[in-house]
């Protein structure tokens, strides 16, 4: 339901980016980088969404080590992004989103791997076993 929700948020920004960007500022400067930057936000709402609910999931598994050790390891391609990017482009505010973005996605792969996994909080997808 998360994922669904986030997919159909995604969507409305992304089909809504421009009258969006002009509802906040009359500014063009503003405009322009917040209609640059929104269809990223969009496609980012889907993987935040399930990296959300991988959170939850952990939090509630009590798998707090895994989660400090993740989110240390998945700001590693977020930084490369962000300084990459801003060395070599001229993004602005998309340069922003983009390591947010990264961080993201990163997440939710190393979550993901860790939900699957035999070493994961519930043993496998599906087992009845719990250890906490």
């Amino acid at each position: 339901l998360g994922g669904i929700a986030g997919g159909l948020l995604g969507m409305l920004l992304f089909l809504g980016s421009g009258p969006i960007a002009r509802a906040f500022s009359s500014d063009a400067a503003v405009i322009f980088e917040a209609t640059r930057a929104l269809p990223l936000v969009a496609a980012v709402q889907l993987p935040a969404a399930l990296a959300y609910i991988y959170d939850g999931i952990f939090l509630g598994a009590r798998d707090f080590k895994f989660l400090g050790i993740a989110m240390f390891f998945c700001t590693l391609p977020a930084m490369a992004t962000l300084v990459l990017t801003a060395h070599y482009f001229d993004l602005g505010l998309v340069t922003l989103w983009l390591a947010s973005g990264a961080l993201i996605v990163s997440r939710v792969i190393a979550l993901s791997w860790r939900y699957a996994s035999k070493q994961g909080p519930f043993g496998s997808v599906g087992s009845k076993r719990l250890n906490v």
